[in-house]
């Protein structure tokens, strides 16, 4: 009991830590401008962080069911030696990106299409969020393979959800903070 405790305790100190990261700095201004522009006060700016914050933890929640899903599958291939040299490649990369050797961002056309249409209320907030997992995904990518590789690992869908719903807890506590 004391281990698991200490694990999710790690995990989320682990999603705190990574909200620390370049990537997740340029959402904070258009955090501050999405819930203060549609919350009416200080509770409903809080409701509405809340929103945004578990829309992180969908994304992240269901890559973690998926992970422990195709746990075999997902166990075997990160035992093959081109797809550990593959995984080597994009863990160089990012951190790469986070030292500032070239940025990466979503593509314009993208951007654009996202940024269009009303994003109004809890469903609005829970889309940003899930949005704002994949823009900060370069920079949680490390902590979050490396999650994702255990809960394969172990298989249980239950755990998976558990463990990368709390990583996506530690980092929503900016977003909370801020909103």
């Amino acid at each position: 009991m004391t281990g698991a405790f200490f694990a999710f305790l790690l995990v989320f100190l682990g999603g705190v830590a990574t909200s620390f990261t370049p990537c997740v700095y340029p959402v904070i201004p258009i955090t501050i401008s999405y819930i203060g522009g549609r919350s009416k006060g200080k509770l409903g700016g809080f409701i509405l962080s809340l929103f945004f914050v578990l829309g992180i933890a969908i994304m992240y929640s269901s890559l973690g069911v998926l992970a422990a899903s195709s746990g075999a599958l997902f166990g075997n291939a990160m035992q093959s030696t081109p797809v550990l040299i593959f995984v080597s490649v994009i863990f160089f990369a990012m951190g790469a990106s986070m030292l500032g050797a070239f940025d990466l961002a979503l593509p314009a056309g993208l951007q654009t299409k996202l940024q269009e249409g009303p994003r109004t209320g809890v469903l609005g907030a829970i889309f940003m969020g899930m949005v704002t997992g994949l823009v900060a995904s370069p920079c949680v990518g490390p902590v979050l393979v490396v999650l994702l590789a255990w809960v394969a690992k172990v298989g249980a869908v239950g755990l998976g959800f558990a463990l990368l719903f709390t990583f996506a807890m530690g980092l929503g506590m900016l977003f909370l903070v801020i909103g």
